[in-house]
């Protein structure tokens, strides 16, 4: 690869920082590919995602790069579609099921504590059945609806509907992570419960609230996904200052990403997050993550970091480097 002044300026800094491997662009790059650009980017480590198969996991070279989190289900020996339509998760209903979701958080446990990591990031499930109304939600907001009576309406509908759906797959939720923390007590992790994508997943506001009430271990805690929480801010969902007020201070680690509309998982910089205001709200402990769609390239990349690195969102590790000569 050539690389123009603003490469070199990119590698002559290293980020304390992880880069998922969401970005990994399977059509061109193997896994050592992904994780040199990674590098050269100065990302210090990297986080294995939901994707990665356990053939994938054997291309990974784990001497030279340090994989800093891992995010369940990793490896994903179940197909992670089956995962997420709700019948294999730890909020299932089905005793059987929720086993398998178990079973699939401590592999991911497993996988964290043998390389080393810090950080298991978890998903928290979802509410079975009829996600229509959610999905309505959206198609209106995409064509301009938003604040209409209608629009209002339905907002009104979907909350009260998800929030009696959702207290029985809670309960299965507590369940599970009763378990969950007990098996990872002594591995020095983190566990980072996700806000989610979607609203009929877990958590929504009241149901973290009951959780981090009830796991009250200092490395149990808030994985913020920022471009989740973003598009339920934007579609009147959930309020993103909400959140950060009440959870901040057990946050364990944070997904990075910015959102264009509704559209998550692109540049920091690119879209509608305020970075500036965020920045004070991230513990000093919690771990950094780029979640960035693997559309994005190499250049486009170097803004949004230096974004970040300005508004204090993540910070350089050899920060006397960034003066080289360029």
């Amino acid at each position: 690869m050539e690389f123009n002044c603003s490469s070199q300026e990119a590698i002559n800094t290293l980020y304390d920082a992880a880069l998922s491997t969401m970005w990994w662009s399977r059509a061109t790059d193997t896994a050592n590919d992904f994780c040199r650009k990674g590098r050269e980017l100065g990302f210090a480590r990297f986080e294995l995602n939901h994707q990665i198969t356990p053939e994938e996991l054997e291309t990974f070279d784990l001497d030279r790069y340090h994989v800093g989190s891992v995010h369940d289900p990793c490896p994903a020996v179940i197909p992670n579609k089956k995962l997420e339509q709700g019948d294999l998760q730890v909020t299932s209903l089905v005793e059987e099921k929720r086993r398998v979701g178990v079973d699939t958080l401590k592999r991911s446990i497993d996988l964290a504590f043998r390389l080393g990591s810090r950080l298991v990031v978890i998903h928290p499930g979802r509410v079975d059945g009829d996600h229509s109304l959610d999905n309505r939600l959206r198609d209106l907001y995409r064509v301009g609806l938003k604040g209409s009576p209608e629009y209002q309406t339905l907002l009104k509908d979907v909350k009260a509907d998800r929030l009696e759906r959702g207290k029985p797959h809670l309960e299965a939720l507590i369940h599970s992570m009763t378990e969950i923390v007990d098996f990872a007590k002594d591995s020095d992790l983190f566990l980072g419960l996700e806000n989610r994508l979607h609203f009929y997943e877990l958590p929504i506001f009241e149901e973290m609230e009951v959780l981090l009430k009830e796991f009250q271990q200092p490395w149990v805690g808030w994985l913020l996904d920022v471009g989740h929480i973003q598009v339920h801010n934007q579609l009147g969902l959930m309020s993103f200052q909400q959140w950060l007020d009440a959870f901040s201070p057990r946050m364990v680690g944070v997904h990075l990403h910015d959102v264009q509309d509704i559209l998550d998982h692109q540049i920091p910089g690119s879209g509608d997050v305020d970075f500036a205001w965020l920045a004070p709200y991230l513990p000093s402990h919690a771990l950094r993550t780029l979640e960035i769609s693997s559309s994005v390239s190499f250049e486009e990349f170097l803004p949004g970091l230096r974004l970040l690195e300005k508004t204090g969102c993540i910070t350089s590790i050899n920060s006397k480097r960034r003066n080289a000569s360029c």
